[in-house]
């Protein structure tokens, strides 16, 4: 991929994301009321249940892809382990809420892979490598940062949300 497409991508996701703010600010302030106001109680079993689900397919699917080579039989496999696996979860009280303490690791992950995926070149050398997974991890924590900072409506400084953000990762106290 050029650099001319890379750039013309990054720019549509920005403009995409500048022009959908205010619907996308509403859904996640209506998400963040409905953990807040406890209104995540009422439909907790069927929630975690769900959400479990789809995390356990997930893995399974592309573990069992991998494994098997078979289309039809790993997706039932896989089916079968991942209803096996929710129902265990949630009669063991598992519940995501536990989870959603890890998400922003996790988030931060993906868009350092992310980012990092869409640079690399195969010819680059170690030092270039180093500096591209850094340069990643820099970009990737400033759009978590600033979706937070956006997300959250107050009217704290981007200085606080860094600081918050070290803390909730937990590189606050370093």
């Amino acid at each position: 991929m050029n650099k001319t497409r890379k750039l013309s991508i990054i720019t549509i996701f920005i403009l995409a994301s500048t022009s959908a703010s205010a619907a996308l600010r509403d859904s996640f302030v209506k998400i963040n009321n409905f953990f807040l106001n406890r209104e995540y109680s009422t439909f907790a079993l069927i929630i975690d249940f769900t959400a479990f689900f789809i995390f356990f397919f997930a893995v399974f699917n592309m573990a069992l892809k991998k494994a098997l080579q078979s289309e039809k039989e790993h997706k039932a496999i896989a089916l079968i382990l991942a209803l096996s696996f929710s129902i265990a979860m949630v009669k063991m009280g598992a519940t995501i809420l536990f989870f959603l303490d890890y998400v922003q690791i996790v988030l931060l992950v993906i868009f350092t892979a992310a980012i990092f995926k869409l640079f690399y070149r195969q010819d680059q050398s170690t030092k270039k490598k180093v500096a591209l997974f850094v340069i990643s991890l820099v970009i990737s924590a400033i759009i978590l940062i600033m979706f937070g900072w956006f997300v959250s409506g107050s009217e704290t400084s981007l200085s606080d949300g860094f600081f918050n953000f070290l803390n909730n990762i937990g590189l606050g106290e370093v």
